[in-house]
């Protein structure tokens, strides 16, 4: 089986799309996609590895052993499942053939929400939401399963490392509360240039992050 496949908008928890792990070489995301979405997402992936796993049967003698499906189910504090999931894709950067030569792999394309390539480093993290095209693949090895392979990530809303995303918090609004407007800032003031006596002598707030 190879087939090529376009998962719903999720949300992305983890986020190593633009160079690879340095551990396992490489490139991967994983996407928590709400109840809802998550029924959706279930039966497309079920659906191909139920198709994974009647190939493997069919080319073998004895019951083949299930990896089963690639994605995990998310509990509660009481152990209960939400309905939410989380799916893992993955890209292997590079390996060494059986010849022993080195190849390498092109990293996952990037689109943006209009589908225009992204070109350049974005720093995208946990929080931006996406969309996965991923090219479904069987395997039967020690186990059988399905593997999802991570070609494209459309990205909807771009939230970068280190960027607070307020929708993460519990804020309340309401419609007669305070609304930025440009007209309001002030420009800001510019930091001056730390000197060598600074660096040398941290302040009492700094020393706790040292």
């Amino acid at each position: 089986m190879n087939k090529n496949i376009t998962l719903p908008k999720g949300i992305v928890t983890f986020s190593q799309v633009e160079t690879p792990s340095e551990k396992y070489d490489k490139y991967t995301i994983s996407v928590k996609y709400d109840a809802e979405t998550a029924v959706k997402v279930k039966k497309i992936i079920d659906d191909l590895y139920a198709e994974a796993i009647r190939e493997a049967q069919a080319g073998s003698r004895t019951k083949v052993k299930e990896a089963g499906a690639p994605y995990n189910e998310l509990l509660d504090d009481e152990q209960n499942e939400t309905g939410e999931i989380i799916v893992n894709a993955s890209l292997k950067a590079g390996g060494t053939r059986k010849d022993g030569t080195k190849w390498r792999a092109n990293p996952p394309a990037l689109v943006d929400g209009k589908g225009k390539k992204i070109s350049g480093k974005i720093n995208m993290g946990s929080g931006s939401e996406v969309q996965l095209g991923i090219q479904a693949r069987d395997y039967n090895a020690k186990e059988a399963g399905l593997q999802l392979k991570l070609q494209v990530v459309c990205i909807h809303k771009l939230v970068q490392f280190g960027q607070a995303d307020a929708g993460s918090f519990n804020f309340e609004y309401a419609e007669d509360a305070y609304e930025f407007d440009e007209a309001d800032a002030q420009p800001l003031d510019q930091p001056s240039a730390p000197t060598s006596d600074d660096n040398d002598n941290p302040s009492e707030e700094d020393k706790g992050w040292m």
